[in-house]
């Protein structure tokens, strides 16, 4: 058995939760909305801001979402399950990095050429950072 995500209208998906279920050809699937998920940072894990805007100096990017070590993915892990960032604010850490269970503290602020600026010239010059990242 699958899953399928499908993004459509707010009007269809209440429609299609309503009902409970959706036909697809000679399948039927239940139908449920999925819950909002927090801003997260890919870079250092902590949610409210993205990679571009991290304020971290901490680079989690490349450690395995399961069990927090360097070196391997996920999918290969064979290690116990523990979030490195929970671990590191010293709350519980039996679960999957960036998983539901998985609540670090937020973080608000933006790094603009290492100074920490909100002003709209400083969210402007970082937006323009990022792009130029990604181009």
């Amino acid at each position: 058995m699958g899953t399928i995500v499908a993004r459509c209208p707010i009007a269809t998906a209440k429609a299609l939760t309503e009902a409970g279920r959706l036909l697809v050809s000679w399948s039927s699937a239940k139908a449920h909305i999925l819950e909002q998920r927090p801003l997260r940072c890919y870079k250092c894990m902590l949610v409210g801001h993205t990679r571009p805007v991290c304020p971290s100096g901490t680079n989690r990017g490349g450690l395995c979402f399961r069990c927090g070590l360097d070196g391997h993915k996920a999918r290969d892990c064979t290690g116990a399950v523990r979030c490195v960032v929970c671990a590191d604010a010293g709350k519980p850490a039996a679960h999957l990095m960036g998983g539901r269970d998985c609540c670090p503290p937020k973080t608000k602020g933006r790094v603009v050429s290492g100074a920490q600026t909100t002003s709209r010239q400083g969210s402007r010059q970082a937006l323009e950072e990022a792009t130029a990242m990604f181009s």
